[in-house]
């Protein structure tokens, strides 16, 4: 036997050795001098690991099948988005191509393209360009320009005729007293129709060769931008401070509640001179009123204090507007700037302007082309002359029209007479 057999024998007898010295049982006296021996049990032992093991492989592919799962659901919202994309992207596409087709044909003159486009064809007024580009335009004068469509309730109508005739509303209705079982008395609300006129009201848009035959060139954001701060910068002029061609505006009209400071410098106002704007207006009109005014105006404004020393401006928060003495404020560029002093000068308007006036159009937008004429550019000043500048310019038409119909709903701050 060699050394290795030895050395295993020797191992094995100290084993049974120690497996009799396990069998036995101890005495009293011998348990308290030699130390236990834990006995280990192999089966439960197996059975532990076995469950742990159960358990990562379940936790396994669950977590698997929730990664498979959490994929897919990636992936259908992926392809979703790519669709609502290539949607949006057709739609726009779509929009582009039509609007240049149309101008195409309105530059060259093509009746055919443009009877197929579905656009009409007035002699007087031009050809009616898309509805999508005519919405456009409208939105963008009302909502990112104009002060007169926000401020003023709007109307349309497609009637006959140059006028429309509003409703204006007077006296309620009158309650009386009356004895137990006598004959009550009648009454009514009066109202009166007010006729609102319409004018035609116009903006030049120049365009080159290279704009409409760039596919690249947004056609459409180009026009509506420029048209519709054409529309809403003579809009809010003519309806806010007209002096009576073709409208007299809201700061000039003579039937308003008038306010006037001492003195004949617009800046010069006190608060109780706003107070006293305030106070002029009838008090059912005051739940929806607002002040309206040039942001210089505002900066007036934003250092006065009251009578215990607060300020009697707040600035906007998220989702408020700022407010003067509890009242919002509606910032109008239209409005005076106070830097001319003299008499009768309008300073600032306070009322329910929604109530007061209204602002009517009829009809879509036209279009007419120019190609010999001279015009002034986007910025007031530069000249354009098409014919030398190989330009083309398309001129856009609409009819609207405005009235004051409730003057009283509306108090303006004036200087001295």
């Amino acid at each position: 036997m060699n050394k290795k057999d030895n050395q295993s024998n020797e191992t094995e007898t100290v084993v049974t050795e120690t497996t009799e010295q396990t069998t036995e049982v101890p005495s009293p006296a011998e348990s308290s001098t030699e130390e236990p021996t834990e006995e280990v049990d192999e089966v439960a032992v197996k059975a532990l690991i076995t469950k742990a093991i159960a358990e990562k492989v379940e936790t396994l592919e669950v977590n698997e099948k929730i990664s498979a799962a959490a994929t897919e659901v990636a992936k259908s919202l992926g392809e979703q988005r790519k669709k609502a994309i290539h949607v949006s992207t057709s739609h726009k596409v779509d929009e582009q191509a039509q609007t240049k087709a149309f101008f195409r044909a309105v530059l060259t003159g093509d009746t055919t393209a443009l009877k197929a486009l579905n656009t009409g064809n007035n002699a007087g007024a031009g050809y009616t360009i898309p509805r999508e580009l005519s919405l456009e335009i409208i939105r963008n004068a009302e909502l990112e320009y104009g002060a007169a469509r926000r401020l003023f309730s709007n109307y349309v109508f497609n009637g006959p005729g140059n006028t429309v005739d509003i409703l204006k509303a007077g006296d309620g209705v009158t309650a009386y007293w009356t004895n137990e079982g006598a004959a009550k008395s009648s009454s009514q609300p009066s109202f009166a129709l007010v006729t609102l006129a319409l004018k035609k009201l116009a903006t030049i848009v120049p365009f080159t060769d290279e704009m409409l035959e760039d596919t690249a060139f947004d056609l459409i954001a180009y026009v509506k931008e420029l048209a519709g701060k054409g529309f809403a910068k003579e809009e809010d002029a003519a309806f806010l401070m007209g002096t009576g061609t073709p409208y007299t505006g809201l700061m000039n009209d003579t039937n308003v509640n008038i306010v006037r400071v001492a003195g004949t410098n617009p800046k010069v106002f006190t608060v109780d001179d706003l107070q006293a704007l305030i106070d002029a207006q009838p008090s059912s009109f005051l739940a929806n009123s607002k002040f309206a005014m040039n942001r210089l105006g505002r900066s007036v404004i934003r250092l006065m204090k009251d009578s215990n020393n607060n300020f009697i401006f707040s600035p906007a928060t998220a989702g408020n507007p700022s407010t003067v003495l509890g009242y919002p404020v509606e910032e109008v560029d239209v409005l005076p700037d106070l830097a001319t002093t003299g008499n009768n000068k309008p300073i600032m308007a306070f009322g329910d302007f929604k109530t007061a006036g209204t602002v009517a159009t009829k009809g879509s937008l036209a279009v007419k082309q120019l190609t010999e004429a001279t015009i002034t550019d986007v910025d007031g000043e530069t000249v354009l002359n098409l014919a030398e500048q190989d330009m083309t310019a398309l001129r856009f038409v609409e009819r609207v029209g405005f009235l004051l119909k409730q003057p009283k709903a509306v108090s303006v701050l004036k200087t001295a007479a």
